[in-house]
């Protein structure tokens, strides 16, 4: 059997998280369980997934979900046990673990306890992580490292998302 894999998509501030999200349609496709835990700050909803209407095939929580008490700092701690949780439990062959770099980065998580949890998860859990600025452990330990930077168009012009469409 084939062990699972850890991805990490290494993004700038401006790249969204399409690429992982490819990752997320590629294993539905392949008749997966997929979920989303989303840590990023101020962030309403997971819109690239509805606008697909893939709601009702994954499993996803926005960190505004469970910290609706304003309350960051619980609502990380909260986000984060809820992860590990679905990782260990291996009812789900893939993970998204979206801008999780912004609470290591800020000292809201714990690297030991996240590089803990993807060591000891089940072996057909493969797991993504999105962010910027990964800490030099979870760069060494992944099986995939992919950097996503932001590149000016050859006219000088930086189109906006919504002239991308």
């Amino acid at each position: 059997m084939t062990s699972a894999i850890l991805m990490i998509y290494d993004q700038n501030a401006e790249t969204p998280a399409f690429a992982a999200l490819g990752q997320v349609l590629r294993s539905l496709g392949r008749g997966w369980r997929a979920a989303i835990i989303q840590f990023s700050r101020g962030a309403a909803s997971l819109g690239e997934v509805e606008s697909v209407g893939l709601e009702s095939a994954l499993e996803c929580h926005v960190l505004s979900e469970v910290a609706n008490d304003g309350n960051e700092d619980a609502g990380i701690a909260l986000a984060w046990e809820h992860a590990r949780s679905v990782i260990q439990s291996g009812r789900f062959q893939l993970v998204l673990l979206d801008q999780l770099t912004e609470p290591l980065n800020r000292g809201l998580l714990k690297l030991d306890q996240v590089v803990s949890v993807l060591s000891a998860r089940p072996p057909h859990v493969h797991v993504v992580i999105t962010g910027h600025g990964f800490p030099a452990s979870l760069l060494e330990d992944a099986n995939l490292v992919t950097e996503e930077v932001h590149s000016i168009p050859p006219h000088g012009n930086t189109p906006t998302a919504s002239e991308n469409c």
